[in-house]
């Protein structure tokens, strides 16, 4: 934002000595003042409307580039696509802005927009912080991952982790040392998209629960296989220890190892379990 300086109190001063007693020494003092104040106005503590372009300043009133806020977001809908993204510590404000750079670029004092570009002046009235530890949320947006040149114009989201979410947002090159700042949004009156913050990363587990079908004997069901008078040996629960032989079962049917495991059997009773004579059965 250009600030233009007029010198004007010399001026005045030799009017009012030229006008002699054609006015008060208390009109001179109060025109001197007023004069004074209006000259060292600081437009930069303006709230800059959104869509607005301003001419960002180093300390000594130098241009470093244009700067655009197209839109502010708050909470918006975080994407997923590249991973979880990390819950805020207050919310998560996406700014989107366009940068233009003059033809004497200064790329030590203007280098690209980041979140250290912003701070956010709470209702309180204290000037915080709104680094974010990553910018997961919006990593489907275009971002400035570029190092700016001269004659160029850029445009991108920032992702800000913002304490208080009614505060003031400000701006500021974070290389431009003592240079000013410029409030470029309310946040009370910012659209608020009502994306949750993120849920924390964690390990997904799935629970998969396995069943085994009764099924109508098939071509690829092969019957009872053992010997009249003799318990089929296996299990009928977990496969512990060594086969045992099944008294009081009676093999209906082996069950094609295609869709069940090799040996898995189903009895006469209704019920199923694993036997070694369909094992040998279908490995024969």
């Amino acid at each position: 934002m250009r600030l233009r300086t007029v010198a004007l109190v010399p001026a005045v001063a030799l009017l009012l000595a030229a006008c002699g007693s054609g006015e008060s020494e208390n009109d001179a003092t109060t025109a001197s003042t007023a004069t004074t104040e209006s000259a060292t106005a600081a437009p930069s503590q303006e709230l800059i409307p959104l869509g607005t372009s301003f001419d960002a300043q180093d300390r000594i009133g130098k241009t470093l580039g244009t700067v655009t806020i197209l839109d502010i977001e708050k909470n918006p809908v975080c994407t997923v696509d590249y991973g979880a993204p990390t819950p805020a510590d207050g919310i998560y404000v996406a700014v989107q802005a366009r940068v233009e750079t003059p033809a004497d670029y200064d790329a030590t004092s203007f280098v690209r927009t980041t979140e250290r570009d912003f701070s956010v002046i709470t209702t309180d009235g204290v000037t915080k912080s709104v680094f974010v530890n990553s910018d997961l949320c919006i990593a489907d947006r275009d971002n400035f991952d570029t190092a700016f040149d001269a004659s160029s114009i850029y445009e991108g989201w920032v992702l800000l982790d913002t304490p208080d979410p009614n505060g003031t947002l400000v701006y500021r090159p974070q290389h431009s040392i003592q240079g000013p700042t410029y409030r470029v949004a309310d946040l009370s009156a910012a659209r608020d998209s009502g994306g949750a913050p993120a849920p924390a990363a964690s390990v997904a587990t799935t629970t998969t629960s396995v069943s085994v079908t009764t099924q109508p004997t098939t071509e690829a069901q092969t019957p009872a296989v053992a010997p009249a008078g003799n318990p089929p040996v296996g299990y009928t629960g977990a496969p512990i220890g060594d086969p045992q032989p099944l008294v009081g079962k009676t093999i209906d049917y082996c069950m094609d190892p295609s869709v069940s495991q090799t040996g898995t059997t189903q009895f006469t009773d209704g019920t199923t379990g694993w036997t070694q004579e369909c094992s040998d059965q279908w490995n024969s």
